[in-house]
């Protein structure tokens, strides 16, 4: 007789409340796939950053893959020293081992699913810090508001499609 597997949640909501409730300064970070939600290849998250937040971590690597996927808002992302802004439907890809920071440019909160392949390593930093170049200090400080679990990426949203700003 073969032991029953538990039941797997195939569907993933959003916590439409909590995204109610933030606040002009809060950032949310909600786990929708994961090691700790029963799958082992990848994380995806849904994140909403305010106007002006930026990762947690500041200018960081990972260990992984990482897309950011925008739903609303308008996102800037500094990745090895390029800048790029993106909108709704604009999809940042950033491999494992390059620096980047990325930050809400827009007016109201953004909207975002980081999705990270292969699943991050739970035992591990998820973020590793990484230099500032020169070129991007006037970028903005980490976000002081509402701080995502530790090991929970961090993302953005945009408005407007992928472009880099020195093309």
């Amino acid at each position: 007789m073969t032991e029953a597997r538990p039941k797997f949640n195939y569907l993933r909501q959003i916590d439409a409340a909590a995204v109610a409730a933030l606040g002009a300064n809060d950032r949310l970070s909600q786990n929708l796939v994961g090691q700790q939600t029963g799958t082992t290849s990848c994380s995806v998250h849904h994140v909403c950053t305010p106007p002006g937040g930026a990762s947690p971590s500041g200018r960081h690597v990972h260990e992984v893959d990482q897309m950011v996927y925008i739903i609303e808002g308008t996102m800037e992302f500094d990745i090895d020293g390029e800048t790029f802004q993106a909108g709704p439907g604009g999809l940042i890809v950033m491999p494992a081992g390059v620096p980047h920071i990325h930050w809400n440019a827009g007016t109201e909160h953004s909207i975002h699913l980081a999705i990270n392949a292969p699943a991050p390593d739970l035992d591990e930093p998820f973020s590793r810090p990484a230099p500032r170049p020169e070129a991007t200090r006037h970028l903005p400080p980490p976000l002081t508001g509402r701080a995502p679990a530790a090991s929970a990426p961090h993302g953005t949203s945009s408005d407007g499609p992928l472009r880099s700003k020195d093309s």
